[in-house]
């Protein structure tokens, strides 16, 4: 067994163990299509009613509760060694998506999508985005990958940031 990996590296010819991290880090919930699953409160509706849905904010699709809207497959699917480092390369991950979500929704591209009819595609596809990066921000807080109070806050503070912006979108 101590000779499985090496000659796994070999072959490869780089870390298995970082692609099996890389694999599990990337595997999606079972249950749901990016962290969300259709609204069951409007999703027999018209397109007037589900325009006006206070659930899923006129998307047709609310957060997972399997996975808590991050789309990602749960802890009891990844080999408990390797948790801790899953968990840091979804960190390293979510810190890019952040970055690459404020340059693409800036306050003015959040404020003139707000503006747009409930049921906007632009509009259901920014609440959609928002909805999950908030809950990996959630998740990342709460998880193995951080112990340090100081990035535990600024998680925390970035969530509320992205939630800010969900309700800018929602109209609320």
């Amino acid at each position: 067994m101590d000779q499985i990996l090496p000659l796994a590296d070999s072959v490869l010819g780089q870390s298995t163990i970082a692609l099996i991290v890389s694999a599990y880090s990337h595997e999606r919930c079972f249950m749901c299509i990016n962290g969300a699953v259709p609204c069951e409160a409007c999703s027999e509706e018209d397109a007037e009613t589900r325009s006006q849905c206070p659930h899923c904010n006129s998307t047709g699709m609310v957060p997972c509760e399997f996975c808590d809207g991050t789309g990602w497959v749960g802890n009891d699917v990844i080999p408990r060694e390797l948790h801790r480092a899953v968990w840091r390369s979804r960190l390293k991950h979510t810190h890019h998506s952040l970055e690459k979500y404020a340059a693409v929704y800036t306050h003015e591209k959040i404020e003139a999508l707000s503006r747009q009819p409930a049921g906007n595609k632009q509009r259901c596809k920014a609440i959609m985005s928002t909805n999950r990066l908030a809950a990996k921000l959630h998740a990342l807080a709460r998880s193995c990958a951080v112990g340090d109070p100081e990035h535990i806050r600024h998680l925390n503070a970035a969530e509320r940031k992205v939630r800010n912006c969900l309700t800018v979108l929602s109209g609320k």
